[in-house]
């Protein structure tokens, strides 16, 4: 993620964005004196605001969310990682769920705060295009991102801002021979997901159907 910052001092900051919020000023208070640490309450959908070791304030805009909304409306940190859960693979929050494996024709569902679809795709494709259905019912192979490192575990201020910029979300979930020599391939990233069809032989034209 691109990542832009600025530099400045930090209560200032919190009167422009927070009005003077009783729960700012809380944290502020608890955190003082403790070096770089994130200051949660002042988070927004792409952007992080730390405390710094010298008590000015750093803040870094992401070129995409970092955060979504948890169920308690406050901003938390995006977590792709997806988990087996019966026969789907899902997000914690519930935003993203990809199917264990496709003998529904269901790929995946995303639900956010505002909307909520499903993509499936038809379970068989006619010869006169190139690619059959395969005998055996696709199965998802999921790669998650690595778990967040707390910032206590860096021991130099650059290691620690090094880590606030190097963020990672980005989950992959790939469906092997969905149709004969015909793969599936899902990059989660942020609240986007990109799909990739990768064709592993050269037997003419491809037509591909998707259902949202």
């Amino acid at each position: 993620l691109n990542v832009d910052s600025s530099a400045g001092d930090l209560e200032s900051c919190v009167a422009k964005k927070t009005d003077d919020s009783a729960d700012v000023k809380k944290e502020l208070k608890e955190k003082k004196g403790l070096g770089i640490v994130e200051i949660e309450s002042l988070r927004e959908k792409q952007t992080k605001h730390y405390q710094m070791s010298d008590g000015t304030y750093q803040a870094l805009s992401f070129g995409a969310p970092i955060h979504r909304k948890g169920k308690d409306g406050k901003w938390q940190d995006i977590d792709n990682r997806l988990y087996k859960e019966n026969e789907s693979y899902k997000t914690k929050d519930g935003w993203f769920s990809f199917a264990a494996n496709l003998s529904s024709g269901e790929i995946y569902s995303v639900n956010s705060e505002e909307y909520s679809f499903t993509v499936s795709y038809a379970l068989s494709v006619s010869k006169s295009v190139g690619s059959t259905a395969p005998a055996q019912t696709p199965l998802a192979v999921v790669e998650n991102h690595a778990e967040k490192t707390s910032l206590s575990a860096y021991k130099t201020d650059a290691e620690k801002m090094d880590a606030i910029a190097s963020i990672d979300n980005t989950t992959r979930v790939f469906y092997e021979d969905v149709y004969e020599g015909v793969d599936f391939e899902y990059i989660i990233s942020s609240n986007d997901v990109k799909e990739n069809i990768i064709l592993n032989t050269n037997s003419g034209k491809h037509e591909f159907v998707f259902y949202i």
